[in-house]
């Protein structure tokens, strides 16, 4: 008997033979055969789940990464040249450490992953006990939260005289990271919200009052 398609990985099989089968004397076998073999696993093991997800943002920058595996990880592995997490062309420092399925790898970093970055996980030469190994390497990214507030830039303006009682009013503010989120800026001219009729960009305000403002100190 040959299979019409390949047998699968590390699966046991049964032979049964009835005891419909004679001989050319028509004599029946006295009870049914049973055999059963198992086929060999030559299938490599595979990345199954990583944290934090694909595409995750705002993740924490004490955060662990775990690397899940499809199927338990051969003794001796060298964890480090197995999985690295690296943000651009600089790797990331930590410790590396295997659970006791041999299927849970984390990576602690050896201090809080730098904030608003992204940071890359890869994972080549999983490798099991039968000695199959990973060859197609597994990527995944995540980005960790931004907590460095954006910064106002000195105005132009304060602390100076005027002679035009409509002046142009400027402002510029940066963020090193995640960028100015614009519906978050609010501009006040003596205690009154003018935001609407100030133009606003990602790195920059310009208000010009609609009509003059009186003699005297203004408060933005």
């Amino acid at each position: 008997l040959t299979p019409s398609s390949s047998l699968a990985d590390v699966t046991t099989y049964s032979i049964v033979v009835s005891t419909q089968v004679k001989d050319r004397n028509g004599l029946s076998l006295a009870e049914e055969f049973h055999s059963s073999f198992t086929t060999a696993d030559e299938t490599a093991p595979a990345v199954q789940a990583v944290s934090p997800a694909a595409g995750a943002t705002q993740v924490p920058v004490n955060t662990n990464i775990t690397v899940t595996a499809n199927e338990p990880l051969a003794e001796g592995l060298n964890l480090a040249q197995v999985v690295q997490v690296s943000t651009g062309q600089a790797a990331v420092s930590g410790n590396l450490s295997i659970d006791e399925t041999r299927r849970l790898i984390t990576f602690a970093p050896t201090g809080n992953l730098a904030e608003s970055t992204t940071h890359t996980i890869t994972v080549n030469g999983l490798r099991d006990p039968s000695g199959n190994t990973q060859t197609e390497g597994f990527s995944s990214s995540f980005t960790t939260v931004d907590l460095t507030a954006p910064v106002i830039n000195p105005l132009p303006i304060d602390g100076t005289t005027v002679r035009n009682f409509r002046p142009t009013i400027t402002a510029t503010y940066q963020d090193n990271f995640s960028g100015i989120n614009t519906s978050s800026v609010v501009f006040t001219l003596d205690g009154n919200n003018v935001t609407s009729g100030a133009t606003i960009t990602g790195a920059s305000l310009s208000y010009t009052p609609a009509a003059n403002l009186s003699r005297g100190v203004h408060n933005l």
